[in-house]
């Protein structure tokens, strides 16, 4: 179980039909997983995947 507080990001895979390359597109920020695997199920995401947030990137 992960713990309260955590922040889980809602992704699926983004794919070319040129090259068949797929790379990871974020979509939302949710505060638990439930949450955010509720907006799965709500918005017919059928590849999508709900990560826990490991930390906070910068460019």
């Amino acid at each position: 179980m992960i713990a309260t507080g955590v922040l889980f990001y809602l992704t699926t895979a983004a794919c070319s039909p040129v090259n068949d390359a797929c790379e990871e597109a974020v979509l939302t920020i949710h505060t638990s997983q439930e949450v955010c695997e509720l907006v799965i199920l709500e918005e017919r995401i059928f590849n999508g995947q709900c990560l826990p947030v490991e930390g906070i990137a910068r460019q």
